[in-house]
């Protein structure tokens, strides 16, 4: 795919059947107000928790924030996905998550609980990931084949820019107010400001959307299976959420399409990959051990606010910036002596 060139892309698959319809595009004015609120999103993701420590959460409750997190994203992305292949629709699923971000972060200031504030993180999860199959559609509207890994890879990298803006703001924030105003109330009008963020951003794409739906979720799957995903520089954006819930999504419809029994089939295997993916998941699940509940170690070390965000901003621009070098290492030295030189060095800073 990578390598075709333009005269060699196939033609999109159109919902109608038809021929597709000369390019019409008002450019990426919507992909910017989209990253505005996913800003937001990013700064709410740790605010929330640090809010709750505020109101006396422990690493317990700060754990069980991450784990709701990343929890609500897979039925959400299942959902929304579902019901857009059905309805052909794509506008109203990113309206609907701004509009239900706004909502979230409007509401948190009321919440007095730790309880009430992990509602809310698994409602605020559940609507934004409403957007995360649909927007792989939406970036390659009234594109060639040969365009989309380009495309997809400039959404993730609005995406990871976006969510490094979330963390400076919260920085910023929550280091210029710390002697002026109670913690807690600090972060309350962060949480307005946040929600005035999401609300611009919400009406901004409502005025820049693209045209209507050209392209098939069918088309759409068929090629995204072929795709040069190391290209896509997507790097780590939300810590807490070990998962794309867009890649979920692709990938459990491309499985229903192909038949679970033969995709799971004893022999598709072999036991040495079988003992790789446990692998896989065992380290992941230490990951998420030690992410989830990191807002309340840091806090209980007698960290900041400011300083939680910024070692939080920190991590994220590492791991976005080694992201394409790390691929293209990978390709040329082979991922296993990679991977576990990467787990051993995590393994001794732990």
């Amino acid at each position: 795919m990578g390598t075709r060139s333009p005269g060699e892309g196939k033609s999109l698959s159109v919902v109608n059947g038809s021929d597709p319809p000369p390019k019409r595009t008002r450019g990426d004015r919507w992909l910017y107000a989209w990253g505005c609120g996913y800003a937001a999103v990013a700064t709410a993701s740790l605010l929330i928790p640090l809010l709750a420590i505020e109101y006396g959460a422990g690493p317990l409750l700060i754990g069980l924030m991450a784990a709701t997190a990343a929890l609500a994203g897979v039925p959400g992305a299942l959902l929304w996905g579902w019901i857009a292949a059905r309805t052909g629709r794509r506008r109203p699923f990113l309206l609907v998550a701004l509009g239900a971000t706004t909502g979230v972060l409007l509401s948190v200031p009321f919440l007095r609980s730790p309880s009430a504030l992990l509602l809310a993180t698994g409602v605020l999860w559940f609507a934004i990931t409403a957007a995360a199959p649909v927007l792989n559609l939406i970036v390659v509207e009234g594109r060639e084949e040969w365009e989309w890994d380009s495309r997809i890879a400039r959404l993730h990298t609005v995406q990871g820019y976006a969510w490094a803006a979330g963390l400076v703001l919260g920085t910023l924030w929550t280091s210029t107010t710390a002697g002026l105003l109670p913690p807690a109330t600090s972060k309350r009008w962060l949480f307005y400001l946040l929600a005035a963020v999401a609300t611009v951003a919400g009406m901004a794409l409502a005025r820049w959307y693209p045209e209507r739906p050209t392209i098939s979720v069918e088309g759409f799957r068929d090629t995204f299976r072929r795709l040069h995903r190391r290209d896509w520089r997507a790097g780590r954006s939300p810590v807490s959420v070990p998962f794309g819930p867009a890649r979920v999504f692709w990938a459990l419809t491309s499985l229903s399409q192909n038949g679970g029994r033969r995709w799971f089939s004893p022999g598709r295997f072999n036991p040495r990959l079988w003992r790789y993916l446990l692998a896989v998941g065992w380290f992941s699940m230490a990951f998420g051990i030690l992410w989830g509940p990191m807002p309340a170690y840091l806090k209980g070390e007698g960290l900041s606010a400011g300083a939680v965000f910024l070692l939080y901003l920190v991590a994220n621009l590492a791991s976005a910036g080694s992201y394409g070098r790390v691929g293209v290492m990978a390709h040329s030295r082979g991922p296993r002596r990679l991977q576990v030189l990467a787990l051993s060095f995590r393994a001794v800073v732990i």
